[in-house]
């Protein structure tokens, strides 16, 4: 579980970027373990204000007008590593038109 209290980012990737057929946690040994950055961070989202409080994780999200539709991964940093690569519905933020 990722502890809110000591978030320092949170991201929104690209799920094609991600190792594994295109979702969840690479294939191999890489010695990541599901910690450390995987991924893309998608170019049409810019995060900002971070703000934690011991039961969530709150941030104002931009989106460039020009992003595509579908899927993205959200995933919470920590300096102890992020939370899930495994994209559902607790985790993805789906851009619509």
């Amino acid at each position: 579980m990722t502890s809110t209290t000591t978030t320092t980012e949170v991201v929104f990737l690209d799920p094609d970027s991600l190792p594994g057929e295109g979702k969840g946690r690479g294939i191999g040994n890489s010695g990541n373990n599901g910690k450390g950055r995987i991924g893309r961070n998608a170019p049409a989202f810019t995060v900002t204000n971070l703000r934690v409080t011991e039961a969530q994780v709150t941030v104002n999200v931009a989106i460039a007008a020009g992003a595509s539709t579908g899927a993205r991964l959200v995933r919470v940093l920590t300096p102890n590593g992020e939370s899930g690569s495994a994209m559902s519905s607790a985790n993805t933020f789906t851009v619509v038109q």
